[in-house]
């Protein structure tokens, strides 16, 4: 897009958008005037141009950057699968398979922050835009933009990005873990034979 490439652009946003909601709200913005990755509220948004009752159409502009084909907790989550799979070689030898069940939990957290603003949007209560329950918690250690916000940086972001870190992670090791204790079992099961035949040594 930035570079006036639209129609791959546009089929990029179409590719992706049965598997990512697409929220500007809840996107990274790439190549903006700036020069930075930015991230916008829903307030700002509007003041884009951006109709409020069809968002995820909104792509951006060469004043405010584009927006990112992926949101940001999908990207954390591919981020987190790249890193577990270029990793799993240097850990894989310290998991026993009972820590299966541990990856299993790792998965929940994100499922929880995603039901959470789910609820929080279709029953209208919107607890998470304030997040009274982590000013509590923390007890209001922090600026009333970290709690409220949807920014780089604001609490949301932090939850989208951790858990979907987390979740990328534990997805794939679990994915190798079970895939690694098939292969052992294979193996043990092969070898025997093809060493009988002399196939192997």
């Amino acid at each position: 897009m930035a570079i006036g490439r639209t129609n791959m652009g546009y089929y990029t946003y179409n590719l992706l958008a049965p598997h990512d909601h697409q929220l500007p709200q809840r996107s990274y913005f790439l190549f903006s005037e700036t020069g930075l990755i930015k991230s916008y509220t829903f307030d700002e948004i509007i003041t884009f141009d951006a109709d409020p009752h069809h968002l995820r159409a909104f792509v951006g502009n060469e004043h405010v950057g584009f927006k990112t084909a992926m949101n940001q907790r999908m990207i954390a989550i591919f981020l987190g699968m790249c890193i577990a799979g270029l990793t799993w070689e240097m850990v894989k030898q310290r998991f026993p398979y009972y820590i299966a069940w541990y990856l299993g939990l790792l998965l929940f957290p994100m499922l929880a922050d995603g039901f959470s603003h789910r609820v929080s949007e279709t029953s209208g209560e919107r607890f998470r835009e304030t997040n009274a329950w982590a000013v509590q918690l923390s007890g209001g250690i922090f600026s009333s933009e970290f709690y409220m916000g949807t920014t780089i940086g604001s609490l949301n972001w932090w939850l989208r990005v951790i858990t979907g870190f987390i979740f990328g992670v534990s997805l794939i090791w679990l994915l190798f873990l079970y895939l690694n204790m098939k292969f052992t079992e294979l193996r043990s099961e092969l070898e025997p034979k093809l060493r009988k035949a002399g196939v192997i040594s």
